[in-house]
C-alpha cells in the first residue's frame, strides 16, 4: 500500500516524538517502505535553528 513515508519532525518538541516515530517504523517495516523524515519550523528565528533570511 505505501511505499514512501514522509514524517514531519518539530526538533522543539522532542519528547512527543518517540510514539510517532514508532508508528511510522511499524507502518514501514510492514509495507517495506522508504521513510523520509522533514523538518519543521517556522521562518522566524529559534533557540533551536536560524532562518536563511538571519
Amino acid at each position: 500500500m505505501y511505499s514512501k513515508i514522509m514524517v514531519p519532525l518539530d526538533l522543539a518538541h522532542l519528547a512527543m516524538l518517540e510514539p510517532s516515530l514508532q508508528t511510522v517504523a511499524d507502518l514501514a517495516r510492514h509495507y517495506r517502505a522508504e521513510v523520509c523524515y522533514v523538518g519543521v519550523t517556522s521562518s522566524a528565528p529559534s533557540s533551536m535553528v536560524r532562518t536563511p533570511q538571519k
